[in-house]
């Protein structure tokens, strides 16, 4: 009878031993899944981080676009402005020359 209860006892060990293996293996997957979603995490946040950083970028750039626009709209109102004035000059130098107009009343 102790035999028949030992080879149970043994049994029941080797089991266990099996159960215990096939947790570890299962703990050991598990980890090395984290460690590649942790990876792959990482690797999402570089990505993040660049999107962000060229996002920045376009926005500088489209703030010195808008700047640059109205400048230049600027400068083509003082252009259209100064061209009038010689214009206007060049008109009142015309006159001039033919005696139209007294070279004082411009």
């Amino acid at each position: 009878m102790h035999l028949l209860q030992a080879a149970e006892c043994l049994a029941s060990r080797q089991l266990q031993i099996c159960c215990l293996l096939r947790l570890y293996a299962q703990v050991a997957q598990w980890q090395k899944a984290a460690e590649h979603a942790a990876d792959v995490a990482e690797a999402a946040q570089a990505q993040v981080d660049q999107l962000k950083a060229d996002l920045s970028s376009a926005h500088a750039l489209v703030n010195a676009h808008e700047r640059n626009t109205k400048r230049v709209t600027s400068i083509k109102l003082e252009l259209e402005h100064a061209c009038a004035l010689l214009d206007k000059r060049c008109d009142e130098l015309s006159l001039q020359r033919y005696g139209w107009l007294n070279v004082g009343e411009w």
